[in-house]
This record gives C-alpha cells, sequence and structure tokens, in this order.
C-alpha cells in the first residue's frame, strides 16, 4: 500500500482490527517524506507489522527505477522514526528461513534460535529417517528472510494492475480502471505480485490462449491447499472487498470495486499456519 494513503488504509481496514496509533502515524508520514527523498525513491509503500516478544518491527519498501516487481528496497524501523535498509537475502538464507519457529524477539542483534535438546529432534523426523533441526539466524537474517517468504507467498494484486512491458519492466497499467463486482468475486482475478512459478510450468496450449500483457502472474486460485489457503469477504455491501490469507494469518489485501484502489498489509506474528490442511 502507497505511503501516503496511510489515512485510507486506517479506514479500510480498521474493522479487520489494523489500527495504527495516531503518534505512530504522525511520526511515519513524517519520516518516509524525508527517506523517500534521501533514498531517491519512486514510490514507498507500507508493508506492515511483524509483532514480537518485545517492541514491533514496522516495515515498509521502496521503488526504483520503475520496476515496481523486482526493484523493492525493504527498510524497518520500531519507533517509525528511524528506518535502516535490509540487505536482500541469499538463496541459502530462503531456505534456512524455512527451518526456524520461534518468535522474533524485538533485538535486532539476537540470535534468532536457541540450542535445542538432543531429544526435541524427533519432532523434526522425516520418513527417510533423518531429523532436521532448526538453523540458528540472526536476528536481522530472519526479518530479512521472512519478510521475503511471505511476499512471495502472499502478495496480492488484482488481475490486469500492472502490465507487463516488451523490455521486460513491470509497471501500472494506465488502462486498469478496478475490478468489476462480478470479477472481484473470484480468486483467479487476484495474482501473486512476483515472478511467476506455477505458470511456467502450463503447457503451451494453456499458455497461447493467455494476454502476455496482463497475464504473466500466477493467480492465488491455484494455491496450495487447494481451494482453502484464501478467504475473500464482502464489505460495506459490496463496496470493498477484502482478501485474507490462511496460511499467513494478519496478511490482507484490500479491493474497492470499479476504482483504481487496492492496497495490501502484513499485520502478524511472522508465524506461518503450518498446520491449516489439518484444519480444514
Amino acid at each position: 500500500m502507497n505511503s501516503e494513503f496511510l489515512n485510507l488504509f486506517t479506514e479500510n481496514l480498521s474493522h479487520d482490527g489494523i489500527v495504527m496509533s495516531v503518534e505512530n502515524k504522525s511520526a511515519m508520514e513524517t519520516s518516509l517524506r524525508v527517506i523517500k527523498n534521501e533514498m531517491k525513491f519512486d514510490e514507498l509503500f507500507y508493508w506492515g507489522r511483524i509483532s514480537t516478544l518485545s517492541l514491533p518491527y514496522y516495515i515498509v519498501q521502496g521503488v526504483e527505477n520503475g520496476n515496481k516487481a523486482m526493484d523493492r528496497r525493504t527498510l524497518y524501523s520500531q519507533d517509525c522514526v528511524n528506518w535502516a535498509l535490509l540487505n536482500p537475502p541469499s538463496e541459502k538464507l530462503k531456505k534456512d528461513i524455512r527451518k526456524t519457529r520461534n518468535f522474533l524477539t524485538g533485538e535486532i542483534s539476537a540470535t534468532g534460535e536457541e540450542e535445542e535438546e538432543e531429544e526435541e529432534a524427533e519432532e523434526y523426523e522425516y520418513d527417510s529417517g533423518q531429523a532436521e533441526l532448526p538453523v540458528k539466524l540472526k536476528e536481522i537474517d530472519r526479518l530479512t528472510g521472512l519478510i521475503d517468504w511471505i511476499d512471495t507467498d502472499t502478495k496480492v494484486v488484482p488481475r490486469g494492475a500492472y502490465t507487463n512491458t516488451v523490455n521486460g519492466f513491470v509497471t501500472e497499467n494506465p488502462l486498469f480502471i478496478g475490478l468489476t463486482s462480478a470479477e472481484a468475486s473470484k480468486l483467479y482475478n487476484y495474482r501473486h505480485f512476483r515472478p511467476a512459478i506455477r505458470l511456467l510450468e502450463k503447457t503451451i496450449l494453456y499458455r497461447a490462449d493467455l494476454d502476455r500483457s496482463i497475464d504473466f502472474l500466477d493467480p492465488i486460485s491455484e494455491d496450495p491447499p487447494s481451494n482453502i489457503s484464501w478467504c475473500l469477504q464482502y464489505e460495506r455491501g459490496g463496496g470493498l472487498v477484502s482478501v485474507k490469507s490462511l496460511l499467513w494469518p494478519g496478511y490482507i489485501f484490500y479491493h474497492i470495486p470499479n476504482t483504481r484502489f487496492f492496497g495490501s498489509v502484513y499485520y502478524g506474528n511472522g508465524m506461518k499456519n503450518m498446520d491449516l490442511p489439518f484444519m480444514i
């Protein structure tokens, strides 16, 4: 969600319990203008808040060079005034973050995982008979990897909101006027805002019928577990559509049908709901 629309954000998501104090909102509105100018971002987006055992992390992402899918840089703060830049996660970190299981502590220099007793390894045994123990990561590495993991699994935009240009850049679609009420009721019309994964696995015959300029992203309707990963709801008598992730409780995407206005935010504790297939 664009950081310039924090007021609209609180208005549209307050019914879900996602709110921001007046002090934090005022501090953020001021500090983000400074960050945007200093780091020469084209746009700055409010990503959300990750709760910890102490102070939460507030996250924003900046866009450089107009490529909104690829060139986002992430910053964090615990007071909404002082912001620090996070390095992009390495491929190793993207794998290691999936082995962590504890809450973030709120101490950015802390080690995220404590030593585990040998007998606890039994909880991680697989059919192969091998045990996979949790890895030890610094808090800042966990925060970096966690944000990337959540973005990969969630990060939703409406179909047609962005277009893929001939030179490979992903930009806003000037012709997008919002989903209709009928289109907004279907999960197929919401896409993951990241490089496509499942689309590349489709047959050539399937992809031949797609509009390559707008159908270059994966639809969330195909996310595993099948048909139970997302919850779509109408609010305000159909004037607002919200799509909530059941895998990552706290992630909400919202869209006002027939308008260009949409956004998303994550307000959670950074824990993925691994038990979802057994809960439904």
